[in-house]
Order: structure tokens, then C-alpha cells, then sequence
């Protein structure tokens, strides 16, 4: 989405495609900087020749300053554009920027889902859609990374309660992987939650299942083999507790 501080959102200019793919480009591509016209106009019209697709790179451009103002897309010399960090905020930057200070719990507060989920930009590149995709990534990889980290340092200093919701925090961010899934369930474990990590087994079961048709590891199954073994008495002994008593009452019944 695209908003300002203060006023009625901009998703106007979002749902031109082009121009909102633009502005995610320059405001979040790494090195964080100017970035060069020629590229860019290769990137949003490469079915066009040089001189065509730096025209509609300029109107695009002029259209971006109507809809943000005209000090949000700064130009330096006559072949690059970038965008004033003191006048745009973004989600992707500031979250490599916590990434870049070791700022795990700071990078999931501001991981919101997939970047550009479900956008397609039809005409665009496909090198634009290789970037896309390499930045969604990198970004859930990065995430996992600083997460886990942090989850490690917490279970060493046994503050079990606070890797434990971080735990489940990297499990939000990336229902689909195993390790992470794995590493709930042994912190769940080393805090004494049977129930958060059979849940955890359960739920990563169930994903890779419905995504992928394949089951969890040998390695994962190990880690809640016990409590399946303790689960299954537990019902046992129920079951036969309550025959106990039936028999206890027909026994009853039959003497009176």
C-alpha cells in the first residue's frame, strides 16, 4: 500500500501498475542510492527502443511527482533518479535496516507478508520478475536467519518464554519451513509446552502435506515420537477406565 502521514491513502497510484512497480523498485532495491534511467527503462519497457522507453519512463516519472509531490523522486544529473529516504518511508528498506543492526523482534514487527504479494506487472522485464522474486527471498531467508539467532541466544541465557513466542514468530513468517517448525518444537520441548510442540508437528505436517505431498523428516518425526507414545497411553488408559467402571456398574447392577 501507499499512503501519506497524514491524509487519504494514494493506492490510486498503486493500482497503476507501472508506476507503483516503479516507485517499489527505486525505493527498495539494494544498494539503497540512484539508480540509473537507461536500466530502469529497460526493466519497465523492454519491448520498446532506447529513446521510446525513456520517454515513458519520464512520464511515468512526471505522474509519480503529481500523485507524491514534487520532492519525493529526486533526480542527480541528467541519467539518475532515486528517492529523498527523508521524504519516503519503506517497509522493505527499514527492514534491512534493522536486519543490518541485529535487530530481529524490529524486522518481524515490520514483516508484513510476501513483498508485492500477487502483483503482476504485465510488460515489464524478466528481470524485474527475477528481482521480485529474489528480493521475497532473500527478505524470508534474512528473517528466519536474525530470528533464529535470537531464538539461540534467548535459549543459552534460558529466557525460554520469550524464544519461544520468537519461535513461533519465524513460524508465522514462513509456515512452509521444516527447520523453522523444528526449532519451535525443541524450544516448546525445552520449556516444558508438550502441547505448543505436538501443535507445531501437527501444523507443519499438515502444510507440507497440502503444498508439497510430502511428510516431515525423519529428524522432525524423532522430536514428537514421545509424545505420540505418551498420547496414545494417555487415551488407553482413559478407555480402560472407563470400561472399569462400566464393569464396576454392571457388577452393581447385577447384585441389587
Amino acid at each position: 500500500d501507499l499512503g501519506t502521514a497524514a491524509g487519504p491513502p494514494l493506492d490510486e497510484a498503486l493500482r497503476r501498475s507501472k508506476r507503483g512497480a516503479l516507485l517499489a523498485d527505486v525505493a527498495a532495491a539494494r544498494p539503497v542510492g540512484f539508480h540509473r534511467r537507461d536500466k530502469l527503462a529497460a526493466l519497465f519497457w523492454p519491448e520498446l527502443d532506447k529513446e521510446r522507453s525513456r520517454g515513458a519512463l519520464r512520464t511515468t516519472l512526471s505522474r509519480l511527482r503529481d500523485d507524491l509531490g514534487d520532492d519525493v523522486v529526486e533526480s542527480r544529473g541528467a541519467e539518475e533518479i532515486g528517492v529523498r529516504r527523508d521524504r519516503l518511508w519503506c517497509d522493505v528498506a527499514a527492514l534491512y535496516a534493522c536486519l543490518s543492526r541485529d535487530d530481529a523482534v524490529g524486522a518481524a514487527d515490520l514483516y508484513g507478508g510476501t513483498m508485492l504479494d500477487g502483483v503482476h506487472i504485465p510488460g515489464t522485464s524478466e528481470e524485474f520478475a527475477q528481482w521480485v522474486s529474489e528480493e521475497r527471498t532473500n527478505i524470508r531467508t534474512s528473517l528466519i536467519g536474525a530470528l533464529s539467532a535470537h531464538v539461540d541466544r534467548l535459549m543459552a541465557s534460558g529466557e525460554l518464554t520469550q524464544a519461544l513466542a520468537l519461535a513461533q514468530r519465524a513460524v508465522v513468517v514462513a509456515p512452509d519451513d521444516e527447520a523453522a517448525a523444528r526449532r519451535l518444537i525443541q524450544v516448546a520441548l525445552s520449556a516444558g509446552d508438550r502441547g505448543a510442540a505436538f501443535r507445531a508437528y501437527e501444523e507443519i505436517e499438515r502444510v507440507l502435506r497440502r503444498e508439497y505431498d510430502v511428510s516431515p523428516s525423519a529428524e522432525t518425526a524423532a522430536l514428537v515420537a514421545p509424545l505420540r507414545g505418551a498420547a496414545v497411553h494417555d487415551k488407553s488408559s482413559a478407555a480402560l477406565s472407563r470400561h472399569g467402571v462400566a464393569n464396576d456398574e454392571t457388577s452393581t447392577n447385577r447384585g441389587a
